[in-house]
């Protein structure tokens, strides 16, 4: 039996109210993981830089003198607090569903302060202003903070939040990276864009061996006049990686956990939302055809 569409609209709405409320929990959840994940990139990118200085170059670092290795020490604090909280916009305030509302919005303004006809007049003359204080302030528009209501908008937003986080780790570990040859602890014949290329490439998932965060690559230096004296050369950079930032953080690791089980919720209101939606549309498709359709007499 054909399920009426008034009955279908009002389970779609109650699936757009749990995803409006992961969203939320999914923002709270982030901040709290945010704050916790900036404090383990500075402790975890000064000792990846220590243990590249001690461990792995011990000779190239204490050919520096007492004034440089402050320097090059501060640089890498410098460098390490590039992971700001504040540099992850947790609103929906720039998402594609805020930017459809407003859109519609300023097309409801845009109708209403069309001519109206006689009919209208009146009642549009007398309700104009109080129309307009709802609708048409800018500032309204643009600090409303807009639940997202769409399952497949809300995991674009959390896709690209995470794709952030990545990124801004590997900037830190490019910045990282160019300070050590700076200071010639790493090769500086060693092409930057080689390093960052090599920590773009790496499998993700690479099982964890010797220090975390640490990126171990085999260099060919070539030998143009004599290809048989071309050589292989081992060097070991700094690419700091979530997955190893995350095990070492039980803090983190409680956050993540609280951030996949809202993720499952939603994987699971999805379907639910998908199977409702395609069972409006075929609702409000025969219901559309019966409307149009008349028998020849």
């Amino acid at each position: 039996m054909v399920r009426k569409i008034q009955e279908i609209k009002q389970d779609l709405m109650n699936l757009e109210e749990k995803v409006a409320d992961i969203q939320g929990n999914l923002s709270y959840f982030y901040g709290e993981y945010i704050n916790i994940l900036s404090a383990a990139v500075k402790k975890q990118l000064v000792l990846a830089a220590y243990q590249v200085s001690t461990q792995k170059y011990p000779e190239q670092f204490l050919q520096l003198s007492f004034s440089q290795r402050e320097k090059y020490q501060k640089k890498i604090k410098e460098i390490s607090q590039n992971f700001q909280p504040d540099s992850f916009n947790l609103s929906t305030e720039n998402s594609p569903a805020k930017d459809l509302a407003k859109q519609i919005l300023e097309a409801m303004l845009n109708q209403l302060n069309n001519e109206p006809n006689e009919s209208q007049k009146q009642t549009t003359e007398a309700n104009l202003e109080t129309e307009e204080q709802k609708i048409t302030p800018e500032e309204d528009l643009e600090t409303e903070d807009l639940k997202i209501t769409n399952p497949e908008e809300l995991l674009f937003w959390q896709q690209e939040l995470e794709i952030q986080i990545r990124e801004l780790l590997d900037q830190i570990s490019n910045q990282a990276n160019q300070t050590l040859q700076s200071y010639n602890i790493l090769p500086g014949k060693l092409p930057s864009k080689l390093l960052e290329m090599a920590i773009k490439a790496e499998e993700k998932g690479a099982p964890m061996t010797g220090p975390p965060n640490l990126l171990n690559v085999l260099i060919e230096a070539k030998n143009n006049d004599k290809p048989e004296d071309s050589s292989i050369t081992p060097v070991t950079a700094i690419h700091l990686r979530l997955t190893e930032i995350e095990f070492a953080n039980l803090q983190l690791s409680n956050q993540r956990q609280q951030i996949r089980n809202l993720l499952a919720e939603l994987a699971t209101i999805k379907q639910k939302y998908s199977k409702v939606t395609k069972e409006l549309a075929i609702a409000s498709a025969e219901s559309a055809w019966r409307s149009s359709w008349y028998e020849d007499s």
